[in-house]
């Protein structure tokens, strides 16, 4: 790659967010991705609707429960590929997968977070108890942290192969729309 004729101050990934990498724990991956508009997994969300308060749910995730969820995504993976989520070390969806490669640490943005369905909006916070339900351990996802947010810095490698100067620095940068 030639250099960039622009000075880079900074680089964001913005991508689907539903859309998640099943890492393990070397970092390789092991699992195909399922795309966000992938309709399996309405068996799901009626159990989960079933379980639920829909009013308080909205109201604490923003949203209400939809197969365009990666909570939804994740059960439909273990139902195609059982014992995938139980190697599972790390999660990463998709924006933060291209910036973990850069140098990037193991976060996501408040907005991807909240596409997963499972994500309390004031809190800031995961719910553990719906990933544990999907068959997921909740600490091997990322750390929630607000879209324009340092995760981390251009690697050597990185930016030999991308023309750039090493040490750059990696922002959050949010779902495929407006990050929040």
């Amino acid at each position: 790659a030639g250099a960039c004729p622009e000075e880079v101050f900074g680089i964001g990934v913005s991508s689907f967010g539903e859309s998640f990498v099943c890492l393990d724990e070397n970092d390789n991956i092991i699992s195909r991705s399922i795309m966000y508009l992938d309709n399996r997994g309405e068996e799901y969300v009626r159990e989960m609707t079933e379980k639920l308060d829909l009013e308080a749910f909205r109201l604490r995730t923003g949203t209400v429960p939809r197969n365009l969820q990666s909570i939804y995504k994740m059960r439909v993976l273990e139902q195609y590929h059982p014992g995938t989520l139980a190697r599972t070390k790390k999660i990463h969806f998709i924006a933060d997968f291209i910036l973990s490669r850069l140098g990037g640490g193991h976060f996501t943005d408040y907005g991807l977070a909240a596409t997963t369905g499972a994500f309390d909006l004031s809190a800031k916070t995961w719910i553990n108890d719906m990933f544990e339900w999907a068959g997921l351990d909740p600490a091997v996802l990322p750390k929630p942290i607000a879209a324009g947010a340092c995760f981390g810095h251009l690697t050597r490698a990185a930016a030999e192969d991308l023309g750039l100067k090493e040490g750059i620095v990696l922002v959050s940068g949010g779902h495929d729309h407006v990050p929040s």
